[in-house]
């Protein structure tokens, strides 16, 4: 059976949804053939510049992703936003 998977790893839930994949693919080994697809919200760092967004911002959501979903990300304030 084909599995298309889209996920996004910056996402809080793409990310709590892997205990559920891996159980799948656990389960039912090669029966399942997975085709992942990477989505993400914006093409270029400059979509979320248009909008107002700052690394200051960015470094504070993360903060708050790694806190409420144990999400194991860095969470420093980078030098340019990222996409």
């Amino acid at each position: 059976m084909q599995v298309v998977h889209y996920t996004d790893p910056g996402c809080p839930f793409a990310f709590s949804a892997e205990p559920l994949r891996l159980r799948l693919a656990w389960t039912f080994g090669d029966q399942l053939d997975w085709d992942t697809k990477l989505i993400v919200l914006a093409k270029e760092a400059s979509d979320y510049e248009r909008k107002g967004m700052t690394v200051q911002m960015q470094a504070k959501g993360l903060k708050m992703l790694q806190g409420k979903h144990g999400m194991p990300i860095d969470t420093s304030e980078r030098e340019r936003l990222a996409a």
